[in-house]
């Protein structure tokens, strides 16, 4: 199914009117034939080749790469760690009547949640600097690149466009080894070790919590397999936009000389509009992601406090264990969102 046959079965349940989507068809039919083959080939959502050319720009930021790495299992560990001590602050300090376990847990608490701050700042100032310098890298080459090619690309392919193209694929690309790298691994660590703390304090609480995972990966297949056309959608219609704004403008001698204004105008409305679509697409999607993910969320909750509470009322958990799965489960579908 392609993208356009997608949307217009979305817009029909979304209300929108047949005349609007006839209007869209057209509309599509013209940005189909403004964008190259080049464009339309999404490829593999991971690319070994890719990935390894990647690498080879982070090659020699490695050992900041690495310590930002120690730093996020850090942060992930101290982490996991906070509703654990409140859990024992709770069972073994105010049931207890004890003020002074109480402390000694709640400055346990202040300690790990600032070493975890501590760890966060400096993984992020780590990345940050070698996000950044490999852009700078990047861009050196691919402005020595674009020297390197022909006449015949630099005819075919507009400035506008190849400006647009250039400068939104660089910064999604710092925006991913800035955030993507370290938070992929914080994300996977965290929820490795949520599982791992939730199953030594109640095996039967955590299944009860992990009930909702099949929902969540339905969700989460759902939402992937469409995202991705969504936003490149969006990012080849604003890279036709910048084009042809460059043109429209370096050219508006020879528009004003043949009164192409109404023309040009109309041309523009359709990429405006285009745009327009692809970015509303993107937008459902996320309504129905987000949303979804934080209803998944209360969901686990939901069963967590009934199950949990049911077995604290049969003296079979306690109530800091109780509190400390409802910490855990908010926490769990922290990285998810």
């Amino acid at each position: 199914m392609t993208f356009l046959t997608r949307r217009n079965s979305r817009d029909g349940r979304f209300g929108i009117e047949a005349q609007d989507i006839n209007d869209r068809e057209v509309r599509e039919r013209k940005i189909a034939a403004l964008l190259d083959d080049e464009d339309e080939l999404l490829g593999k959502a991971y690319d070994g080749r890719l990935v390894r050319r990647l690498l080879q720009y982070i090659q020699p930021y490695r050992r900041k790469l690495a310590a930002a790495i120690a730093l996020m299992i850090v942060s992930s560990l101290l982490g996991v760690a906070g509703p654990l001590i409140v859990g024992k602050a709770i069972d073994n300090g105010i049931r207890a009547g004890s003020f002074a376990t109480l402390r000694f847990w709640s400055v346990l608490l202040i300690i790990a949640a600032v070493g975890e701050w501590v760890a966060n700042r400096r993984r992020i100032a780590l990345m940050a600097y070698v996000g950044t310098k490999v852009v700078a890298d990047f861009r050196s080459q691919l402005f020595r690149y674009l020297h390197m090619l022909s006449l015949t690309f630099h005819n075919n392919y507009s400035v506008g466009r190849l400006m647009s193209r250039l400068i939104s694929d660089v910064g999604v690309l710092q925006d991913f080894i800035t955030w993507s790298i370290t938070g992929l691994f914080r994300s996977a660590f965290s929820l490795i070790g949520i599982i791992i703390a939730m199953l030594i304090l109640n095996w039967r609480l955590a299944l009860a919590a992990f009930a909702v995972i099949p929902l969540m990966v339905m969700l989460a297949n759902y939402w992937r397999h469409r995202v991705r056309d969504a936003y490149r959608a969006s990012r080849q219609r604003l890279a036709l936009i910048n084009g042809y704004l460059n043109e429209s403008i370096g050219g508006i001698r020879v528009t004003k000389s043949f009164t192409r204004e109404a023309r040009n105008a109309q041309h523009f409305n359709d990429l405006n509009l285009s745009f327009f679509d692809a970015n509303a697409d993107a937008a459902r999607l996320s309504a129905i992601f987000f949303p979804g993910v934080d209803f998944m969320g209360a969901l686990a909750t939901a069963l967590v406090v009934g199950f949990g509470g049911w077995l604290v009322l049969g003296d079979a958990l306690t109530t800091g264990t109780l509190i400390a799965f409802v910490l855990y489960v908010g926490r769990f579908f922290e990285p998810i969102r």
